[in-house]
């Protein structure tokens, strides 16, 4: 007996459900639903009470539990290019020669960043980015 490997007998596969985004809920709002259970309510309660999910009502009451606050925990990510001690270096540099090169800076200041990343620093610092006028004269 041959079976039929076409598909047009199947239904039609169902649309994929949007996917929430993750909510983050205020210290505030996280102290307050922690309260609420260790009071005693039931997490229903306090879903329709605070407006949360029953599930975001137990992993709250549990991480309350574990750190003893409702701070959120710090980020991991990648760690910034240029550190508190790299701009002071920068700003420093800049201070004892204001029309030194981006190009310069990188040497003089020993950074091991990009050009483009010590200039976007500059630009957010809002210094200019300045060339010699010497430069400027003979370009």
């Amino acid at each position: 007996m041959e079976q039929n490997h076409n598909n047009s007998n199947m239904p039609p596969a169902k649309p994929a459900k949007p996917v929430k985004p993750r909510v983050e809920y205020s210290p505030h709002k996280r102290t307050l639903v922690a309260q609420a259970y260790r009071d005693g309510l039931s997490q229903k309660a306090i879903a329709l009470k605070f407006n949360v999910s029953p599930g975001s009502v137990w992993g709250i009451a549990r991480r309350y539990q574990e750190q003893s606050s409702a701070r959120s925990k710090k980020r991991t990510g990648r760690p910034p290019a240029l550190g508190p001690h790299e701009k002071r270096r920068i700003l420093r540099a800049i201070m004892m020669d204001p029309f030194i090169s981006p190009a310069q800076l990188l040497v003089d200041c020993g950074l091991s960043c990009s050009r483009a990343t010590l200039t976007r620093y500059l630009h957010q610092e809002g210094i200019p980015e300045m060339r010699s006028r010497l430069q400027r004269s003979t370009a």
